[in-house]
Parts: C-alpha cells; structure tokens; sequence
C-alpha cells in the first residue's frame, strides 16, 4: 500500500511539472480601432541595441507577434540557435527587413507595458 501511495504521488509530480512547460507567459492586447496587435512572449530574451535582432534567448522561450495581417515569430531552437519567421515563411537564423521592423514593434510594446525605456536592464 506504502508504495502504491508514493508511486501515486510521483506520478502526480511528474505530471504537475510537465504541465508547466513555458513557465510565465505574458500576454499584450491593443486594439485601437485601426490595427489589432497582440504580444505573447515567456522567458527571459535579450534583444540587440537597436532592438532589431535577439541576442538571448532562455530555453523553451518565445516572442510572437501579430499586428492585422503580419506575424513574427521567434523561438530558440534545440541546439540554441535563434529562429526567426516571419509571415508563415520559412524559420531562418537571420532576421529580414520586415522582420526587423515588426521586432522594433514588439519591443516598443513590450517596454512600454513593462513601463521601461530602454530594451537593456
């Protein structure tokens, strides 16, 4: 009986941390009548200066963003390596014009939900 009680509770366990994959996500809505924009991003990310690339990116971490009929997202592969799509395109290391400016997007929101200036900490 003993062990059927501690079989039970581990399974619990397991189950319990796997059902928090992403850890703290975080969510930013604007709709203001012209464009529909939405943020979702979990982990830590560490963008370039001019907040057009990524840096860093913690483990199982994301951003995407959508505003009307674009979409950019960006997550860290197995190896660590930074992926970028853009538009439903392909995944590619490197991040296009487009996808430079819907980045500059993001953060500008994201900062601003935060209440912060500057992309650096």
């Amino acid at each position: 009986m003993k062990k059927l009680q501690i079989l039970f509770i581990a399974i619990s366990l397991s189950l319990i941390t796997t059902s928090c994959y992403r850890g703290r996500h975080s969510t930013i809505k604007i709709n203001d009548g012209r464009n529909s924009i939405r943020v979702d991003y979990a982990g830590r990310i560490d963008f370039a200066k001019d907040n057009k690339a990524v840096i860093d990116m913690s483990p199982n971490g994301y951003l995407k963003f959508r505003k009307n009929d674009e979409e950019l997202n960006i997550e860290r592969n197995k190896a660590g390596q930074i992926m970028y799509e853009v538009n439903d395109d392909k995944t590619n290391p490197v991040l296009d014009e487009d996808g430079q400016r819907l980045l500059s997007e993001a953060v500008k929101i994201i900062l601003k939900a935060q209440g912060r200036r500057d992309s650096r900490r």
